[in-house]
């Protein structure tokens, strides 16, 4: 079962969003910042030059909120100029521009204009449908990204889904 398909930069996008809100590492990185911005937002609080523990509690949290909005403001401005200068299709021949994928019994076949690649299915770490797309993770941070729009039907995306996923179980399993 082959798919070709075209990645762009929204489909990156996509994968990096949901590889933040949902894998591992995603959740070590947002737990790690999270605990961070408490610890210092609790240490201006204690050097504040206030009184009570009402106004120590307020700058606290108004702390935590400027953190907040300071560090995603930046993210996303941070985000948008590295992917304008890094994410056009002549940095990225390999990455962004048309991919192909096939499922044979022993392995996943990836063709792009500049490299072939083939995994054998005991090296796949795992295989997630989600929203517009169906992430087959070669490791815990790199996935080939393939867009349901490549299919010419809904049920055809399940099928490549549910194909690839039987092929990796048979695989990991004996």
């Amino acid at each position: 079962m082959t798919v070709t398909y075209t990645i762009e930069a929204r489909d990156l996008r996509a994968f990096r969003a949901y590889a933040r809100l949902k894998t591992l590492q995603g959740r070590r990185t947002r737990i790690t910042t999270a605990i961070l911005f408490l610890l210092i937002a609790v240490l201006f609080a204690m050097m504040a030059a206030v009184e009570t523990f009402t106004q120590r509690l307020v700058y606290f949290l108004l702390t935590i909120g400027i953190f907040y909005l300071l560090s995603g403001v930046l993210s996303w401005i941070y985000i948008r100029v590295v992917e304008w200068k890094m994410l056009t299709p002549e940095k990225q021949r390999g990455l962004l521009g048309e991919h192909s994928i096939t499922l044979e019994n022993d392995a996943i076949i990836e063709h792009t204009s500049v490299d072939e690649n083939k995994r054998n299915w005991e090296g796949v770490f795992k295989i997630i449908a989600h929203n517009d797309y169906i992430y087959i993770f070669l490791t815990p941070q790199l996935a080939h990204v393939i867009p349901r729009r490549a299919f010419s039907s809904p049920d055809l995306a399940e099928s490549f889904f549910q194909k690839a996923c039987e092929l990796h179980s048979k695989a990991v399993s004996g």
